[in-house]
């Protein structure tokens, strides 16, 4: 084989090369490997003229190969490099508003527990001032039934000297009055005189009898206006709230929305005051009334044959030429809400005084719950 025979597939080789090279690779380092590509087909044909063996030609095109693999394998790293950058960039989008989402519903939360706090913050005001009226009205009558006490005591001193006139006892009912029994001799010796001090003793114990009377009716009609007046326009707005709330929360409340048992929240919030000196919210009012009448549904109504087949659904029976069979409808039990006497046991015997806050609004929480179940 001739040298010139021997070049010829060499070079053919090498176009091939030089072709795929060009579509591998870009246009700013295509002059960087037609260099290449110049120097080994110069050191191709040197060795050729030497007289070397083919599978030196060979070695020297698998270095092409292997050059133009390396370029293409740069350029799919480079590729991979930016898809992944591109995903990761996506996911880092995502990830930026899930975040901005997480911020916005703690801020709706935020709102929703500050209104919630402000409702509650109305709530404990009112029904404090509403329990400071009740207790300067209290003392207001404590001071009242002082006064009478000391009417009374005066009027006592001038019943017993009526008493002692009407018995004919005139010299002791003149000692009560400060009479000496000088006065007295006087007042036989002038007889006239002496009817004149007596008129003048029942005109005055008449008329301080008349005083402390009306005195007496005036006061119980003011105290009792003025309590009427003051507790009344105090629960009315007291109440309007626990309507409001009941109405606002119709849905998980549904007992106490369609039974109207506004009178009911309102006692178990008073008799719980009453009992511990803590205000319990009306959530947890509402909450203890709605469970009460739904465990006394369950427990007494429920089981009355005439009322449980006005309330179970009625059967559905499809309808077909021949008599058709009956739907057997099975009726579904519902869970059993109960107040239980376990709920109201303490879990220290603690004193109001000893227990912390939180302890005592937990106590007065349980308390509320037993305290309005036994009033029913």
């Amino acid at each position: 084989m001739s040298t010139e025979q021997t070049q010829a597939p060499v070079v053919e080789e090498s176009k091939e090369a030089n072709s795929s090279a060009d579509v591998a690779v870009g246009a700013e380092e295509q002059d960087s490997i037609e260099a290449a590509k110049a120097f080994l087909r110069n050191e191709k044909a040197a060795k050729s003229e030497e007289g070397k063996p083919a599978p030196e030609q060979k070695s020297s095109e698998e270095l092409i190969e292997k050059a133009e693999k390396e370029q293409a394998g740069e350029e799919e790293d480079s590729e991979k490099k930016e898809v992944v950058e591109k995903v990761d960039e996506k996911e880092e989008k995502k990830d930026e508003s899930k975040e901005e989402s997480k911020e916005e519903e703690k801020k709706e939360e935020d709102k929703d527990d500050a209104k919630q706090k402000e409702v509650e913050a109305k709530f404990s005001a009112r029904f404090a001032s509403l329990s400071r009226k009740e207790k300067q009205l209290r003392e207001q009558a404590k001071s009242l039934k002082e006064k009478e006490e000391g009417f009374n005591q005066k009027y006592s001193k001038y019943a017993e000297i009526e008493e002692l006139v009407d018995k004919g006892d005139k010299l002791a009912a003149a000692e009560k009055l400060g009479l000496t029994p000088e006065n007295f001799v006087e007042g036989l010796i002038s007889k006239e005189k002496l009817e004149e001090e007596k008129k003048t003793v029942d005109y005055q114990v008449k008329t301080l009898q008349e005083k402390l009377e009306k005195m007496e009716a005036e006061r119980q009609k003011e105290k009792a206006e003025y309590q009427k007046k003051e507790i009344m326009s105090q629960l009315d707005g007291y109440k309007r709230d626990i309507t409001d709330f009941i109405t606002k929360n119709a849905d998980k409340y549904e007992i106490c929305a369609t039974q109207g048992l506004t009178e009911d929240v309102y006692e178990a919030i008073k008799n719980t005051y009453e009992a511990t000196g803590e205000v319990v919210s009306m959530e947890e009012a509402v909450e203890a009334v709605e469970a009460h009448y739904e465990q006394e549904f369950e427990t007494k109504w429920a089981k009355v044959n005439k009322l449980r087949s006005r309330i179970a659904p009625e059967p559905v029976v499809e309808e077909k030429p021949s008599s058709p069979p009956v739907v057997e409808v099975k009726e579904e039990k519902k869970p059993i809400r109960t107040i239980t006497n376990s709920d109201s046991s303490s879990s220290s015997n603690k004193s109001l005084d000893d227990m912390t806050d939180e302890e005592r609004e937990e106590a007065a929480k349980k308390l509320l719950k037993t305290t309005w179940h036994k009033s029913r």
